[in-house]
């Protein structure tokens, strides 16, 4: 993660679902994803959901094989994910604090 965006990595068959002409993303293309996750927050799990772009995909190699890495680019933030996705930043950045 950082504060344009995240990666996710999947399977090949996700990947088809999501990206169906498994072709390279164009900005004409726009497919957008909601992603909903949960961050550590003050030792707590709180919900994060963001609209976001999907940037580029990659192959990567995984522990069966080949996945698929995604870039998905925030677009659109809901409730208070800006404010949990900085805290988590910047606690992933401060020594010690992780």
């Amino acid at each position: 993660m950082s504060p344009d965006g995240l990666q996710v990595r999947c399977s090949r068959e996700t990947a088809a679902g999501i990206n169906p002409k498994g072709k390279k993303i164009k900005e004409e293309d726009n497919i957008f994803i909601q992603a909903i996750f949960s961050l550590p927050i003050n030792d707590e799990l709180e919900k994060v959901s963001v609209s976001c772009k999907l940037y580029y995909f990659v192959l990567v190699s995984g522990e069966q094989g080949e996945d698929v890495a995604f870039g998905l680019q925030f677009k659109k933030f809901q409730g208070n994910t800006v404010k949990f996705i900085g805290r988590h930043i910047l606690s992933e950045l401060e020594p010690g604090m992780n």
